[in-house]
């Protein structure tokens, strides 16, 4: 119940600061009518000390909801994703196995005030054209980098959580995938973000021995 009300004291919020910029915006035009002669009604103070939005914003609670919502540190490491991107990628099938060629493009911008990353991705395949969508970001609550991905081969969605390294200026992400048939596939990617124009992504798998190998290697050089 408590979580329930500083859900809707948020949104009590967002529609007071709306109403605040509609007031702001039209005061001009107040100004100019409150220069007529028309009798008005002097309104009392408030009482500021009883402003149930004013009590809401010092509740510790209401703090910290506020703060978990907002961009912080971590958020800017993933500026290095930002902008156009042309490459080449290869895959394995398996251990051993032969990889499979082919290019694609891949771009990337900020959305929804700066909270996430928005990437689209469009390449040939040997199944076909291939799409994607993902959105990425910051997770101040968990503290971890989260990812899902969205693509024309599949029904589902891939989510992963990672984090980075400053030193090495290196993302890792690690999910848990479904399968036909039931099984589950974990996979253990890294994007190498030290050269502002050019990233090379890599992304494992595991047999059924727990022995890793690679799946997914892509090199993407910025193009704008």
């Amino acid at each position: 119940m408590k979580t329930y009300r500083k859900a809707i004291g948020i949104v009590i919020l967002g529609g007071a600061l709306f109403i605040a910029g509609r007031v702001s915006t039209s005061f001009d035009g107040v100004a100019a009518a409150a220069q007529d002669d028309r009798p008005r009604t002097t309104q009392p103070p408030r009482d500021e000390a009883q402003d149930p939005m004013d009590e809401m914003m010092q509740d510790p609670e209401m703090q910290a909801w506020m703060a978990a919502g907002q961009p912080g540190e971590h958020h800017k490491h993933l500026d290095a994703f930002v902008g156009e991107w042309e490459g080449t990628v290869k895959i394995w099938e398996g251990p051993g196995a032969e990889p499979m060629e082919s290019s694609g493009r891949i771009s990337r911008e900020w959305t929804l005030d700066n909270h996430f990353i928005h990437e689209t991705v469009e390449a040939e395949t040997p199944f076909g054209p291939l799409k994607g969508i993902s959105f990425m970001g910051y997770n101040n609550v968990t503290g971890q980098y989260e990812s899902t991905w969205f693509e024309n081969f599949s029904t589902g969605t891939y989510r992963e959580t990672g984090s980075y390294d400053t030193a090495r200026k290196v993302f890792t992400f690690i999910g848990q995938h479904p399968e036909p048939g039931g099984a589950i596939t974990t996979s253990w990617s890294e994007v190498d973000v030290s050269d502002p124009s050019r990233q090379t992504m890599k992304s494992w798998s595991f047999d059924e021995n727990g022995a890793k190998f690679l799946v997914f290697e892509g090199v993407f050089e910025k193009v704008n």
